[in-house]
């Protein structure tokens, strides 16, 4: 499948990582915002997204992401050497996309 420019949904409280995200994603990706859950699952009725970043805190919902079969989860504080691996890893594993 080949994707033009990929939309990646970055959710997190945290305004200044959710910034810094993108700024790490533009412009290989189409970068939507959300600040929690809510405003998360109203862009995904909207908009088409090929990739969600989640921030979750309690143990359970990681565990639940993990059973969910997730491509990845990994914990804060995180490198951005590891959070673009595991992004292109999921790109090219579900969408055969190269990074550029």
């Amino acid at each position: 499948m080949r994707l033009e420019v990929p939309s990646l949904l970055i959710t997190d409280d945290d305004r200044d990582f959710r910034e810094t995200l993108r700024s790490v994603f533009e412009p290989r990706f189409r970068t939507l915002l959300a600040s929690d859950g809510q405003q998360a699952l109203d862009i995904l009725h909207e908009q088409e997204v090929h990739l969600l970043l989640l921030d979750m805190h309690d143990e359970n919902l990681i565990r639940q992401a993990q059973l969910a079969e997730a491509f990845s989860v990994l914990s804060k504080p995180i490198t951005r050497q590891q959070i673009t691996s595991s992004v292109n890893a999921a790109m090219r594993r579900i969408y055969n996309w190269e990074a550029e």
